[in-house]
């Protein structure tokens, strides 16, 4: 999953490892098994912290993200 170049020139980040994120929240998303973008939309800001391996300050960190980010010409607002 690579960056794409869209017509209205932004960039679709949809891998999780295209993230700034620490190496703290990036090992824990992987240990519980999410890898994408989508799969932590899809969570919301509540379900990461519901994650066992992942603690307040790092789902923030990856929350706030993802929220920053563009996907299909919106930003994401779940949660």
């Amino acid at each position: 999953m690579k960056n794409k170049m869209r017509d209205n020139h932004t960039t679709e980040i949809t891998d999780l490892e295209q993230l700034e994120l620490s190496v703290r929240a990036r090992n824990s998303l992987t240990m519980d098994g999410i890898l994408s973008v989508e799969q932590v939309r899809i969570l919301g800001h509540r379900g990461l912290l519901k994650l066992p391996t992942l603690g307040r300050k790092a789902a923030n960190e990856v929350w706030a993200a993802v929220q920053g980010i563009v996907i299909d010409g919106d930003i994401t607002a779940n949660d």
